[in-house]
């Protein structure tokens, strides 16, 4: 039965408004005024509200404006009686919240009609309110189940396959596939093209997978799901021999090969693939995602498009990777790089005439790092040019401080990084350095490998020439392993070329090798460059070079990279010795010298 609630000061009209709602099957409940009716509201709840305004202790106005602060009363139909006509009145009573006037006196067909009007928008509200709340719950498991950008299955549904499957596999005691798909290029997509281009080719390549999945391969396939960002993961069903799974990487390449068309816009994408899979269900679903990324990072090195079976040692290289990224950003305030230094020797009467200063990471855990494995994740965060600036200022001391004990003459080479030698107050660091130290320009040398110099030449000229005008030296580094461009020496004011291992090492087994090295050689010596070679191991080398007339060079058959205080041991023994040719390094290092270092470094220990 429908419950309305009377809240009238004037007994007799509460009494035949509530005889003319009982008669019409209503239940009807009395108050006197607004602070019983008030109370009363609260705790019935009613269907209705029928109420004076002008009441005692607390008119209308004020119960109304209680009942619609509270969220339990606010939706509840409510009714002013009124013997004013004033609109003002009428207008303050709708906007504080109510939803109809009943004006006195009245008859009880408009009682009713008015009751009966508001129950009815009441019903018709509640059931719209009902059918939001059906499709919210609808919405709700749809999201819950499927992802909202492509539709596909969620991580939830793609959890729960995983452990129905993984008890299929145990039981079978086969093997449960994963594999993982990453779109290197989204980003870059997402640049140029904008996040809306970017959703909708995610998209696109859901549908382009769901088709290959559901389509040509279900006895072979489970699910597939999008996890986010440029991540989709595929789960096989069981399988007992691993050949069965080899060709569904290819099979994905395949079918995201062919352009994507959005808005006109022609996309290429080049997916890297992980694949994994679980023997006798014994690993779990974060386990196989976790060996996935690992085998497709690998991909994304080599530069996608292609796909990895995971292997356990890629996860020790991706900890060892995560590790010195991570404990990179500490390695200056911890004290724990090291500059070596590389002699150089004059190949023409075997004296030391520079060093290569080489930076080394003394890592707490993982032992001692050469460059070659860091200073990618220092240019990658930002780190290369404190770092660059960091070996200058040591190395430049050291020189220095050599001098300062009698080893004077020497050339110091330090490498520059690309980002560091493009600052533009890069000038005027070294410009700084050479007055903190000491030391005279000319006993700088700064290399410069041919991918700083691909940026832009004219940029680079100007830089150059600048340093040059202060006195520093300026080497061509590691000829022959960039781009091999002859116009940076006809262009550029550099001094000395240096010629990389890698056309040395090939002397003897490749006599193209020789006529390379021979005209590289000549074109120097036309241009007026001194000519330096790195990596000189082997007699036969040796003898090469200087029959080519090359002027300096540094490698193990001198010497291996070593401290500043094991160069002035080196420095000193090779003084008292009296090597005075080229000849008589052959075998020095391997034969003496080694000997004096081994003992410098366990006296150390």
């Amino acid at each position: 039965m429908t419950r309305i609630l009377v809240i009238e000061d004037e007994p007799q009209i509460r009494a035949n408004i509530q005889q003319i709602l009982e008669f019409a099957d209503f239940e009807s409940w009395p108050a006197g005024n607004g602070v019983e009716g008030l109370e009363m509201a609260k705790k019935h709840l009613p269907d209705l509200i029928i109420c004076d305004i002008m009441m005692p202790e607390m008119d209308g106005y004020s119960v109304i404006t209680a009942l619609r602060q509270d969220a339990k009363t606010a939706t509840i139909p409510f009714i002013f009686l009124t013997a004013k006509v004033d609109r003002g009145d009428i207008r303050q009573g709708m906007n504080l919240g109510a939803d109809d006037y009943l004006m006195k006196p009245f008859t009880p067909e408009e009682l009713l009609d008015a009751v009966n009007t508001r129950l009815a928008k009441s019903a018709r509200l509640s059931e719209s309110f009902q059918e939001q709340i059906e499709e919210y719950k609808f919405e709700a498991d749809y999201y819950k189940f499927h992802d909202n950008l492509t539709g596909l299955p969620s991580e939830v549904v793609f959890q729960e396959n995983f452990s129905y499957l993984q008890k299929e596999a145990a039981q079978r005691q086969n093997f449960l596939p994963l594999w993982l798909i990453g779109l290197g290029q989204l980003d870059s997509i997402n640049s140029i093209f904008g996040s809306v281009i970017g959703n909708y080719l995610i998209k696109t390549i859901a549908e382009r997978l769901s088709n290959y999945l559901f389509k040509e391969n279900q006895d072979t396939l489970a699910i597939i799901s999008y996890l986010g960002g440029d991540r989709f993961a595929i789960l096989g069903q069981p399988v007992a021999d691993l050949n069965e799974i080899k060709h569904i990487g290819q099979d994905i390449i395949k079918t995201l090969y062919s352009s994507f068309e959005i808005n006109k816009n022609e996309i290429f994408i080049r997916p890297s693939i992980g694949i994994t899979f679980s023997q006798n269900g014994k690993k779990s679903l974060n386990q196989l995602l976790v060996q996935a990324e690992v085998a497709m990072k690998e991909v994304q090195k080599r530069g996608g498009n292609n796909y990895q079976f995971y292997k356990p040692t890629m996860e020790l290289i991706s900890a060892r990777i995560f590790t010195l990224e991570n404990d990179l950003y500490h390695v200056l305030e911890r004290k724990e790089l090291e500059v070596f230094y590389q002699p150089q020797i004059d190949l023409r009467n075997g004296k030391i005439v520079g060093l290569e200063a080489l930076i080394r990471w003394h890592h707490p855990q993982l032992g001692l790092i050469y460059p070659g494995e860091f200073l990618n994740f220092a240019e990658r965060n930002g780190l290369i040019s404190t770092i660059d600036q960091w070996v200058l200022n040591k190395a430049c001391k050291q020189l220095a401080s050599w001098k300062k004990e009698g080893i004077s003459g020497l050339k110091m080479s330090v490498n520059i990084s690309k980002a560091e030698f493009f600052k533009s107050n890069f000038c005027q660091v070294i410009k700084h350095i050479l007055t903190a130290t000491g030391i005279e320009a000319n006993c700088l040398e700064l290399e410069l490998t041919e991918t700083v110099l691909s940026n832009n030449l004219e940029q680079t000229k100007q830089v150059m020439s600048e340093l040059s005008s202060f006195g520093i030296k300026l080497a061509l580094d590691d000829l022959g392993t960039g781009y091999s461009s002859f116009n940076y020496l006809a262009n550029l004011p550099f001094n000395t070329l240096k010629i990389d291992r890698s056309f040395i090492s090939q002397i003897n087994n490749n006599p193209h090798s020789i006529t390379v090295i021979k005209g590289i050689i000549k074109i120097a010596q036309d241009l007026g460059l001194n000519i330096g070679v790195k990596g000189i191991e082997t007699p036969a080398e040796l003898t090469f070079l200087q029959r080519e007339k090359c002027q300096f060079g540094q490698g193990y058959l001198f010497s291996h990279p070593i401290t500043a205080s094991e160069f002035k041991t080196f420095f000193d023994f090779v003084a008292s010795i009296s090597l005075n040719s080229a000849q008589g390094y052959q075998g020095f290092w391997s034969n003496y010298y080694r000997g004096e270092i081994a003992k410098i470094r366990a006296d150390q220990v």
